[in-house]
């Protein structure tokens, strides 16, 4: 399902937060969103998801305007998981990542249980299935609120830096599901930091800066070393380390 922004602008505020973005995320795409802080990639991914107004253009969904469509079937077609690693209720791990069915309304049968299973082993968090989220550290309540996304089975899955909090380990098996998520006809935009995992995993790559779009493209088209050191002010270097290509950052640009 193709997710599209056409000259998009939003204000959170009295501020402009982004100006004039044009976006088409099509199935197939894992798409990672970069840039410095406070470039606009979280309010991005929250108007994408229609949780936040936009000032002007449009975003449409599957050729439809996304405020046309229903909210539960929003629910059923996009997962959002914010930057926030928020929870209000100490309910198990299991039931936490039940809620990603909400939208089905089928956590109860065979379907929908399947569904929080294969999630909750997708995060590596069947082992604490019982216990409540208000005991996890701070991974694995990262690990638990991805598994509700990924419960949620839908076509278009928006997660804001879904890598913090996560040691390696689990951020490489993290961007291995995103990819096969994608590769099985997905659409997936990632906002995140990790240069050297947007170079290895995203088949797309969108800069950012100050809420303008600085470049949008293959990772080996965007992540050159002059717009690295426009976007994030900083001396960079591409590398490959056994096939993998990395990024490695040196110094800030002087001034």
């Amino acid at each position: 399902m193709t997710l599209e922004a056409h000259g998009l602008q939003v204000r959170r505020g009295d501020r402009t937060v982004i100006t004039g973005l044009t976006l088409s995320a099509v199935p197939g795409e894992l798409i990672g969103v970069l840039g410095p802080n406070g470039a606009g990639k979280s309010t991005l991914l929250k108007a994408l998801a229609h949780l936040l107004p936009v000032t002007s253009g449009q975003i449409a969904l599957d050729a439809r305007p996304i405020a046309a469509w229903d909210r539960a079937a929003l629910g059923r077609t996009i997962a959002y998981l914010p930057q926030e690693r928020i929870v209000h209720w100490p309910l198990s791990v299991r039931a936490t990542v039940a809620l990603g069915r909400f939208p089905h309304d089928d956590a109860a049968s065979a379907a929908g249980a399947a569904a929080i299973d294969r999630a909750l082993a997708e995060m590596d968090v069947a082992a604490v299935a019982g216990r409540p989220v208000s005991e996890l550290s701070g991974g694995e309540l990262a690990r638990v609120l991805m598994a509700r996304a990924l419960a949620q089975e839908t076509a278009v899955l928006l997660a804001d830096e879904p890598t913090a909090g996560l040691d390696p380990a689990h951020q490489l098996a993290l961007f291995d599901r995103l990819a096969a998520l994608a590769r099985a006809g997905r659409t997936v935009l990632a906002a995140m930091h990790d240069l050297s995992l947007a170079a290895r995993y995203c088949t797309r790559v969108v800069l950012l800066k100050d809420g303008r779009m600085l470049a949008d493209g293959p990772p080996r088209d965007v992540l050159t070393e002059p717009r690295l050191a426009e976007a994030f002010g900083i001396r960079a270097r591409l590398a490959t380390v056994d096939g993998v290509t990395i990024v490695v950052p040196l110094s800030n640009v002087p001034g």
